[in-house]
Formats: structure tokens, sequence, C-alpha cells
């Protein structure tokens, strides 16, 4: 019995190891390559509604920083509509590198990063 029990803790010490913590705060938070607004309004292709229909909504995101500056594990929060959370994973998956999330003495770490992305038509 005390072997089988050493077996597993030794499995989930090697699970943890495998397993990067994620920050959800740093003393130095990612900083984005681009301006984001710019770039998502230059990269999304969506249509557009008729005429005469005014649309004004906005969506939430949340993705990691990876310690090389590229994001992962991009989501939606707040979706708007199908379409829309599809394209912004699109464009956001293309996005140039960031400068990472680091910890006080410099070492780059996984950061999640929210935005909020608005949609504006008319």
């Amino acid at each position: 019995m005390l072997l089988q029990s050493t077996a597993v803790v030794r499995a989930q010490q090697r699970d943890t190891v495998r397993t990067p913590v994620v920050y959800t705060s740093v003393p130095y938070m990612p900083q984005p390559g681009v301006d984001p607004a710019a770039y998502l309004v230059k990269n999304i292709k969506l249509p557009k509604p008729d005429t005469g229909v005014n649309i004004a909504t906005r969506m939430v995101t949340r993705f990691v920083v990876t310690p090389d500056g590229k994001l992962s594990d991009i989501r939606i929060l707040k979706s708007i509509y199908p379409q829309f959370d599809q394209e912004v994973i699109r464009v956001l998956q293309h996005m140039p590198a960031w400068t990472p999330g680091k910890l006080e003495e410099g070492t780059p770490v996984p950061v999640y990063y929210t935005l909020q992305v608005s949609f504006e038509f008319r």
C-alpha cells in the first residue's frame, strides 16, 4: 500500500512540473508590439450590415502572452456573435509578438491578458 501511494505522489509531482504557472499580474506586464486597436481595425474582415443599421457592441477576449511574446489560449469571455468571435481569434493568432510579462528579476513568464474589442457599424 505504501509503494502504491508513493507512485501516485510521484505521478502527481510530474504532472505539476509540466503545468506552467500562468500569472494574472506581474511587476512588468506584457506590452503589445503594435497598437492593438489599429491592428484589429486593419486586419479584421467582417461583412458590413445592411445600410441604415447602427450597431455598437463590445466583446471581451482573454489570452496568455507566453514568455516568447506569442499569444496562446485565446478565448472569448463575452461573445457578440460566433462569426465575430472566430474572426477576432483568427486575427489575434497572427498578431505580432508582444513584449512578455516579467518577474521582478526580469524572467519572462506566461501572463493572462484581457482585451476588449469594440465594434461600431453605421
